[in-house]
This record gives C-alpha cells, structure tokens and sequence, in this order.
C-alpha cells in the first residue's frame, strides 16, 4: 500500500502494479481495513492521472468495505475524495451531496460522548497489527501524544481504532515513520590504563550485545555478552592480563554489521 501511494507522484503504471500486488496479499490475508485502504490510494492514482472513472470505481469499492465495517471516518474522507471526482467531472449535485456528508461527520467529529476508549495499533509490515497502547475517554487530554519508545528499524507502521460504547470499531488511516538507529557508543580511555576500560551504551536498540576482544592476529581472547535495557549503561572490563598491543574490539547486536574500534592497552 504504501508503494502504490510513494509511485503515485512518480510513476502510475508502477503505483498500479504495486497497488494490484497489496490487492492480492490484504485478500490473501483476509485484512479488509488494509484492502480499503488500497482501493482508496489506487482512487488518488488514477485521480491524479485524471481517470475519473477508474478512480471512482476504487472509490466506490473502499466505500463499500467501510460501509461494511461501519468505519464512519473512513467513509467521510471517502466522500470527500468522490465529491473531488465529481466535481471534476462536472457532476455537481453528486459533489454537493458528497461534501455536506463528509461536513456532517468533520463538524460533530469533536462529540465524543459515543466513544469509550482509543487504542493505538503497531505493525512491521502494514498488515499484521498488535496493540501498543490504550486509552479511556475519560483519561485522554485534547492534544494526545504517545511516544513509541522500542521502534522496529525501518518502517513502523501505526493506527488508532475508536472504540464505541457499542464496541463498534473506528479505524483511522495508516501512518508510517521511518526509525534509523543513532549509534551512541562509547569506549574509554584509548589507549586502556590500568588494566580496565569503560563502555557506555546510549540510545541503542535493547537487547543482547556481543563484545568481542581480537588481538593483531585476529585471535579471539575474550569474549563477553553485554545486556542492555535501553537506558544509558556504563560497564567496565578488566584487561589488564593481556600484553601491550594494538586490539580491535566489536560490539555487535546481530552477525552482521558490528562497530570495531581499535584499542591499544598500554
């Protein structure tokens, strides 16, 4: 879904190509949340492109989804988009229609005494959604914010449902943020007194690190697992038994990629 949305400024036939493979796996998986969404991006596509009929017939099927999941946000933003086509095609009593629905929801969207709680959903792959947190009506101030504080590298992928006092489901569109990890490692003193060296390990993924001690052969002579939680952690190791020398030391979470450092103890 999201190819087909980033192609659509760039190339159609890729967005299209990309947006019949999403049709095709969100089936496959049964996600029709996932599926609307993909007919409504492939409607901005073809809207784009200024075929009308090919994007209010993507439309129509997102709308027909929603309709079904009683997504009443969803279906609004959907009429707005359909009043945009037929506007477009010089349809104005359908655009007036369009437009004073989609006003209806937007103007009562801040009565909120039918909605019993938010929760907020994260995905790795847009499709596959667990709950990250939750939130009571009661409890929610104006401006929410929620700060997801393990992000997966890469794309991370978020929705909130509304929960009706009915235990209806109102979905939200998918948003996506992209996570880079910011290396913040630290080794000292270089070259190593007294037999010890400090590492301190900031604003890094938690998990299981591997510490590796190589001397100028590239033979291994020592070997540690470092456990990090998440919160700047300072850790000292002696190696005060090994000669004088040049060492490369590695840290590393996964096989591949570890930071190498050389370190000459004194």
């Amino acid at each position: 879904s999201d190819l087909t949305w980033y192609y659509a400024s760039v190339s159609v036939d890729s967005a299209l190509h990309y947006g019949k493979k999403a049709i095709f796996a969100s089936e496959k998986l049964n996600d029709s949340t996932l599926l609307s969404q993909i007919y409504s991006d492939l409607g901005a596509v073809h809207f784009r492109n200024n075929d009308f009929k090919n994007s209010e017939k993507n439309y129509l099927q997102s709308y027909q989804i929603r309709k079904k999941q009683n997504n009443i946000a969803g279906i609004a933003k959907l009429n707005n988009n359909l009043a945009s086509v037929y506007q477009s095609t010089f349809q104005y009593k359908k655009a007036m229609k369009m437009y004073l629905e989609a006003l209806n929801f937007f103007e009562s969207k801040a009565d909120e005494k039918n909605i019993k709680s938010y929760v907020i959903e994260k995905s790795s792959d847009g499709i596959q959604f667990k709950p990250l947190s939750k939130m009571e009506v009661e409890n929610v101030a104006i401006d929410w914010q929620f700060l997801d504080s393990h992000p997966h590298l890469g794309y991370n992928y978020y929705r909130v449902i509304a929960v009706g006092t009915n235990n209806e489901k109102f979905y939200s569109s998918i948003s996506s943020s992209h996570f880079k990890e910011i290396s913040s490692v630290n080794f000292y003193p270089n070259p190593v007194k007294n037999g010890l060296i400090n590492l301190v390990l900031a604003n890094k993924l938690p998990g299981i690190y591997r510490l590796r001690l190589l001397n100028a052969s590239g033979q291994l002579v020592f070997s540690k697992s470092v456990t990090y939680s998440g919160e700047t952690n300072r850790q000292s190791y002696s190696l005060g038994k090994y000669p004088r020398g040049i060492y490369t030391l590695e840290l590393s979470r996964t096989p591949d990629n570890p930071i190498v450092l050389k370190v000459i103890v004194d």
